[in-house]
């Protein structure tokens, strides 16, 4: 799957505008978007090293875009979504090298939408495949490959917590 058809399943499973279903439905999606997000960091991990054009994007995921996203996920989590433990470096030390803190993982995950949703954007607005791809690996590696990562610990957390661990 190249990160063009991964960009589109991600981005269209969290634009879903369902509501929060059963218990059953809720892990479901929760493994639906977990397999999608493993596919698009596949995706990007895999994207050519190109060298841009002069051109900029035209368009861009506005912030109220952003927040739509954010909410219709965490509706469709279901009830206490969002917030989870986390450490900004698990390698650390000891735990206050190790940034433990609160986190949210809806956040990560709109976050995740957020970078290769505006690759979609510009891409059907009429940028070059090769700038978009460009673009695409630099927000990886420098945004949301970090959000991506959290995301998908608390996303396999969640989903064996609930006793399903392949919905």
């Amino acid at each position: 799957m190249d990160m063009r058809e991964a960009a589109r399943v991600y981005c269209s499973l969290v634009g879903e505008e369902d509501d929060q279903g059963s218990r059953d439905e809720d892990a479901a999606f929760a493994h639906r978007l977990l397999t999608a997000l493993a596919d698009a960091v596949a995706s990007a991990l895999r994207l050519p090293e190109v060298e841009p054009s002069d051109a900029e994007s035209p368009v861009a995921v506005s912030h109220e875009q952003w927040h739509a996203c954010y909410r219709r996920i965490g509706q469709r989590i279901g009830a206490g979504a969002g917030c989870c433990w986390e450490a900004s470096y698990p390698f650390a030390e000891d735990e206050a090298q190790a940034g433990v803190g609160l986190g949210d993982f809806v956040d990560d995950l709109a976050d995740v939408w957020r970078d290769p949703e505006n690759g979609l954007l510009a891409l059907d607005a009429g940028m070059s495949l090769n700038d978009v791809q460009w673009q695409w690996r630099q927000d990886y590696w420098t945004h949301w490959a970090h959000h991506a990562a959290g995301a998908t610990r608390a996303l396999l957390l969640r989903s064996t917590d609930r006793g399903h661990p392949s919905p």
